[in-house]
């Protein structure tokens, strides 16, 4: 994918994310956030009319993250402080 197509497929509303892998095909990732079913509809026209073809899809609903905290577990803490009592 060239950085043009890239760029213009980072320009589509609700477009978050571009990854590009290391595949012959499937190697485009793209992320994208809508409120409703005509925002995906949009989106997937866009994309389809910038040339790209949609091979898969998931929806999800909801997503949970917490930072990886490699420096300081609190588990590691709280055996600490028992050991300082």
């Amino acid at each position: 994918m060239c950085c043009v197509r890239r760029k213009k497929t980072l320009d589509v509303q609700g477009v978050v994310d571009v990854r590009e892998m290391l595949t012959d095909r499937r190697n485009i990732h793209v992320e994208v956030v809508g409120t409703s079913t005509e925002d995906i509809t949009r989106i997937t026209d866009a994309l389809h009319e910038l040339g790209l073809t949609i091979n898969s899809s998931e929806i999800m609903r909801q997503r949970r993250v917490q930072p990886f905290n490699h420096f300081f577990f609190t588990g590691a803490l709280d055996d600490d402080a028992e050991r300082e009592d």
